[in-house]
């Protein structure tokens, strides 16, 4: 059996972490009987000092304040202040409960000095004072009210042997219970000794509005459910006082109408207020059905019984806040885990869509992005919703047209999107760059609520957004590492294909440099020219999410002419221009070109103007040229390849020489022999010199 003792010391423990205090329990001299182990870092260090000066100021205030049943407050050092209270006991005689440290909210700057001079060794007394509870009037209300249910408490267990002894046994159990079930405890009650003929347990719903979660008792299955407000009959009534209270004949008090409306008459009514982890009330309420008064004992064994309830739930709210912390911060760190290996796009997005629902507990979760070549939205989501496409634009497009640092937000859909719920919208960025939007569907209502979660939630959208950045460059490194493995492949396969979009690549580069393209549109350009000999359909498979395919595309669409020069993307409209000069060595014979002023072409033209390099050699003197030879209509590109085929150039040589491909020099030959009317490079070379002589003879 558990004694008085370790039940007290347990309950002190609970209280002093929900509160952040240390509390140490001494005798009447001031002496530390135990020390209760708290989480006031403060309060530890200076009970930790050699030579303890705060152990003598304790028992200078008992001497010095002869403390009566009341608890008080006391500045035990200049601007640190301290809870005591008496707890009177049968077997220990008067103790003290001591809880501390508090300090006003003005005082830190100084305590930090006072410090510094007053303990010994290295602390971070910045830090350590703005962790310290602060004595505000709220807070200081709050902990009266936890010292006084401690001191009862305390007297209560002291009464122990005077309880009958059911219902003392049943008290221990539940009081060490894992995972106490309400509802099992007070059909225990209800059921040994028969005390009480019914008892209830009623919580906050919404606003101001309370539900009977568990009932026991005979006739009491219709009240199970039943809701109440703030105020409403009996049990409204110690909502608002806050107090234990209780009614005896009450049969025709009209109070009791709530209780008749469910078929259940009692003739004495009492109630507990039990404060909840989340600062929430509930109340413990029970009574007779067959008599009119209530006996003190039975009062004591009610406010028992409301003590271990507060402490049962206190208990497993800090338990189920831990495991969930456990759980963030499992979560933070498989992430942080992804940041110093090889960052995955796809697994980061699992891993934050699953926190939003696992972790928060959400109705449904999904991360929109923003694909910045393409303008899509990316969306991968759990828990289904009919509208959820609906609600990514509108989202993404209310993040677009924001220019501020972005925070997480709670915010409560439109009817438009047929969202029921309100929304966790937690942006993630790399430094002033959102990448995405965590959107988690959510119970929470009010911002109020969100606050608890807000320092997760920002350590989550930092986290997120730097991993999602990592991912995504090395997710673009992989596609560049595979379109460069595509192009040196064509060399394999087809060297004059390769050497056309080597020579298309070198143009691409300079072109888009020159007249100032951004970094985005030059990278799409170029590596469509490094990837033109592919059919757009196989790079479409092979780069499923670039838009080089439809790039490609449509620049392949523009040159047959099957697409408008103006209804292609301006990267595609380069990409047929240096592909057809390329392939033609001049752009007079470019047929899918606009009648209308071009700005695109315009600046193509002139570059190429500018960028092409003649050499060749020629006589002083003009000479005279026959009129066979005006006669066959040569372009200028065409006479230089004659000139050179007639000086014993090869194809290959010719294109080095004026800097084309082979490919384009072979149709250069063809078009001169058709028009020379010759079949091989002999005959154009005879008829050359024979146009030549003729010339010379009639000059």
């Amino acid at each position: 059996m558990i004694n008085n003792n370790e039940l007290m010391e347990k309950a002190i423990e609970l209280y002093a972490e929900r509160f952040e205090l240390t509390a140490i329990v001494t005798d009447t001299n001031g002496v530390p009987i135990h020390l209760v182990k708290g989480n006031n870092q403060l309060c530890n260090i200076l009970l930790r000092q050699n030579g303890n000066s705060l152990t003598n100021r304790m028992r200078e205030a008992l001497q010095e304040l002869r403390i009566g049943s009341e608890p008080v407050f006391y500045e035990i050092i200049p601007g640190m202040h301290t809870l005591i209270a008496p707890v009177e006991s049968k077997a220990n005689g008067r103790q003290f409960l001591w809880a501390g440290m508090m300090i006003g909210d003005d005082s830190r700057d100084w305590l930090r000095n006072h410090l510094e001079f007053i303990v010994s060794g290295t602390h971070d007394w910045k830090r350590i004072l703005e962790n310290t509870p602060v004595l505000t009037k709220r807070k200081k209300g709050l902990w009266m009210s936890w010292i006084h249910k401690l001191v009862h408490l305390s007297t209560l267990y002291d009464k122990e042997m005077d309880t009958p002894p059911m219902q003392n046994n049943l008290l221990q159990r539940a009081s060490w219970k894992n995972g106490l079930d309400i509802n099992e405890l007070l059909h225990n009650f209800v059921g040994n000794r028969n005390i009480f003929d019914f008892l209830g347990f009623a919580e906050i719903h919404k606003d101001d509005e309370y539900t009977i979660n568990h009932i026991a008792g005979e006739a009491t299955e219709e009240l199970l459910g039943a809701t109440f407000s703030l105020g409403e009959g009996f049990l409204g009534r110690i909502l608002l006082s806050n107090d234990y209270t209780k009614w005896e004949n009450i049969e025709e008090d009209p109070r009791a109408r709530f209780f008749h409306r469910y078929f259940l008459f009692p003739k004495t009514l009492f109630g507990f207020p039990i404060m909840k982890h989340d600062g929430s009330t509930a109340i413990l309420f029970g009574g007779k059905l067959r008599n009119s008064y209530i006996e003190e004992k039975e009062l004591e064994i009610g406010h028992m019984l409301a003590a271990v309830l507060e402490r049962n739930l206190v208990t497993s709210a800090l338990k189920q806040e831990n495991m969930k912390q456990l759980q963030r911060l499992s979560s933070l760190g498989e992430i942080c885990r992804m940041m110093v290996t090889a960052p995955d796009l796809k697994s980061t997005l699992y891993i934050l869509v699953d926190i939003g629902l696992s972790i928060l507990e959400g109705t449904f979760s999904c991360i929109i992005l923003k694909d910045s070549e393409s303008g899509k939205l990316k969306l991968v989501s759990r828990g289904k919703h009919p509208e959820v496409k609906t609600f990514a634009r509108k989202v993404m497009k209310r993040y677009e047209d924001k220019t501020d640092h972005f925070n997480v937000s709670l915010k409560v859909c439109d009817d438009e999107t047929a969202w029921e719920q309100s929304v966790i919208e937690c942006p993630l960025y790399y430094k002033d760059s959102l990448l995405g939007v965590l959107c988690i569907g959510t119970n929470l209502t009010t911002d109020t609520q969100l606050s608890k979660e807000m320092n997760f939630l920002q350590t989550l959208s930092i986290i997120g957004g730097i991993t999602l950045f990592l991912a995504s460059q090395d997710q673009k490194q992989a596609e560049q590492r595979q379109i460069q493995t595509l192009f040196r492949s064509i060399e394999q396969f087809d060297v004059e294909s390769f050497r056309k979009a080597t020579e298309a690549t070198r143009i691409a580069e300079e072109f888009t440099k020159k007249i100032g393209m951004n970094q985005l549109e030059r990278s799409m350009i170029k590596y469509g020219c490094m990837l033109a000999s592919y059919d757009h359909s196989f790079i479409e498979e092979m780069l499923s999410e670039n838009r080089i395919s439809t790039i490609l595309m449509e620049s392949n669409e523009v040159q047959a002419g099957e697409r408008n020069w103006e209804s292609a993307a301006r990267e595609s409209r380069i990409i047929a221009l240096i592909l057809f000069y390329i392939d033609h060595d001049n752009l007079d014979t470019v047929s899918f070109l606009p009648d209308y002023p071009d700005e695109i072409l315009d600046k193509f033209i002139q570059y190429m103007n500018e960028n092409t390099i003649v050499e060749e050699e020629f006589d002083a003197v003009e000479l005279p040229v026959s009129s066979e030879m005006e006669a066959l209509a040569l372009s200028p590109r065409e006479k230089e390849v004659l000139d050179l085929i007639v000086d014993g150039l090869n194809n290959r040589e010719i294109a080095e020489k004026l800097y084309i491909s082979e490919h384009t020099v072979k149709n250069h030959v063809t078009k001169i022999f058709q028009k020379l009317d010759v079949s091989d490079r002999a005959h154009a070379i005879s008829k050359v010199y024979q146009m030549r002589y003729s010339s010379n003879n009639s000059y």
